[in-house]
């Protein structure tokens, strides 16, 4: 074998490791994930990420803003963040189960902890969306949290969706309000499309979530003396790529 060949085995042989190699969700149980862990799962994964709105404070610079804003709030700008995670995904599952074990300190019932990691969707797919805000508590994220809440299903099923890299979308068939088990609001969508396909496989690529949010914001948009309010709605949306969506092989979603 010439020494040309044998350096081509080995550059083909070292990039097959490098694709092969197991991210670092794989390489250890979830049992032993760190709270960094954790959070980067949920937070900068392909299964969760984060959108940011940014609110700019009227009583800082004069410029109108959302109406949950100049509370006492004193922070020139608040950066509102929306965590978005396929709920329906394994590893999610095991970055929330990891979470709540951490906060009890090892009192959990372990047997239920592993039935929520594989409860399984084959009906739906489900994303979760919580809210928090730099600084932390800020006034505006309340506001989005209090609409959150406020919202239902007809509310949503006319600009909610996933849709594909590939063409394809299917729209919100349930949502529910934040409840009490601190995974925030769940927006529902079928596996399926209306001809009983598939919505998504890993040939499509990217998959993308969008929904829109209403506020209200107030300021003194006329120039007279007084308050004016003004309804804004907010587009909040995510892309994720499906190809890096896989977990013991397979399409995880």
């Amino acid at each position: 074998m010439s020494k040309r060949t044998t350096c081509a085995l080995a550059a083909i042989l070292l990039l097959a490791g490098i694709v092969m190699a197991a991210e670092w969700w794989e390489k250890k149980p979830y049992t032993q994930w760190s709270d960094k862990e954790v959070k980067r799962m949920l937070d900068n994964s392909p299964w969760g990420k984060i959108h940011t709105v940014t609110i700019v404070n009227p009583t800082v610079t004069g410029q109108r803003s959302f109406e949950s804003i100049g509370t006492g709030d004193l922070e020139r700008e608040k950066r509102n963040l929306f965590h978005m995670r396929f709920l329906t995904s394994k590893p999610i599952r095991m970055a929330l189960a990891r979470q709540a074990m951490l906060a009890s300190e090892g009192r959990m019932d372990m047997a239920g902890i592993q039935r929520f990691v594989e409860s399984a969707d084959d009906q739906s797919l489900i994303i979760a969306m919580t809210v928090s805000s730099v600084p932390e508590g800020a006034s505006s994220a309340r506001g989005y949290w209090t609409a959150l809440m406020k919202l239902s299903t007809p509310n949503l099923t006319s600009n909610t969706f996933l849709a594909t890299k590939t063409g394809k979308r299917v729209y919100l068939t349930r949502y529910e309000p934040p409840g009490q088990d601190g995974m925030g609001a769940k927006f529902y969508f079928p596996r399926t499309m209306e001809d009983g396909t598939p919505f998504v496989g890993i040939e499509d690529r990217e998959i993308r979530f969008e929904t829109q949010i209403s506020l209200i914001e107030t300021g003194n948009f006329s120039g007279t003396p007084g308050a004016d309010e003004n309804v804004r709605d907010e587009r909040i949306w995510m892309q994720f790529d499906l190809r890096k969506m896989t977990f013991d092989g397979t399409l995880e979603i």
